[in-house]
């Protein structure tokens, strides 16, 4: 399971682009994208590179929720 912030940083990746990379060496990789950047076209191309997403603020009863049901999943 891959936990990763959308925003990596100045000239880099966002953590979409950086999930997908890691997908392909590793097949089944379950993906949650945690953003402040409330803008549909993020939460667009989570959706559709078959991942996850939450918003920040990060509310931990969300996450635990969809952790619980990503592992119940595999």
């Amino acid at each position: 399971m891959l936990l990763v912030d959308y925003h990596l940083g100045e000239h880099r990746e966002n953590g979409i682009d950086l999930a997908a990379r890691l997908r392909r060496r590793y097949p089944g990789l379950a993906t949650v994208v945690i953003t402040a950047n409330h803008e549909a076209e993020v939460k667009r191309a989570t959706r559709q590179a078959g991942m996850h997403c939450l918003l920040k603020p990060l509310k931990p009863l969300r996450l635990k929720m969809l952790l619980g049901t990503l592992l119940d999943s595999r």
